[in-house]
């Protein structure tokens, strides 16, 4: 059995595992006592690698730089999201791939989002790469998110 987080929990910052301390513990005791006699279940926490992205973004005149920016990181937060993210908004794919024109598309489709102009996605080694694969089994987590907002062009 594997276990995914409901939400993004990025090993950088909290761990895995540890962000829910005894996770693996109670879900395994809570399956040992509903299982059929006789049956193994193993419990292990999905593998995540964490993906930082940072990308530049142009607005229309008049739109409000920091609720674009909020819009554009909500978006990309919930794009990562391992149950209902990814493109469809069905959950992520184990050993899935995410591009720069994933992000860029993703981005461009907010209202009062003009132009992407930049688009950076690194693992933590800060390297910038055009893709980023997930392990296989394993899902990518959102990490770290920055938005600049360039000023509206007349």
């Amino acid at each position: 059995l594997v276990v995914v987080p409901a939400s993004g929990v990025s090993q950088a910052d909290e761990g895995a595992t540890d962000s829910h301390p005894g996770l693996l513990d109670r879900v395994q005791a809570y399956i040992d006592e509903r299982k059929p006699l006789g049956t193994r279940v193993s419990c292990e926490m999905v593998p995540l690698t964490d993906v930082n992205i940072e990308t530049t973004l142009g607005i229309r005149p008049g739109a409000a730089p920091g609720l674009v920016n909020e819009r554009a990181t909500e978006r990309l937060r919930q794009f990562f999201n391992p149950i209902d993210g990814g493109a469809a908004g069905t959950g992520q794919d184990f050993g899935s791939v995410v591009t720069t024109y994933d992000i860029a598309g993703l981005l461009y489709s907010l209202d009062d989002v003009t132009r992407v102009t930049d688009v950076r996605l690194m693992f933590q080694d800060g390297v910038v790469r055009t893709s980023i694969t997930a392990p296989e089994g394993g899902l990518l987590m959102l990490n770290r998110c920055t938005v600049t907002i360039q000023g509206a062009r007349s």
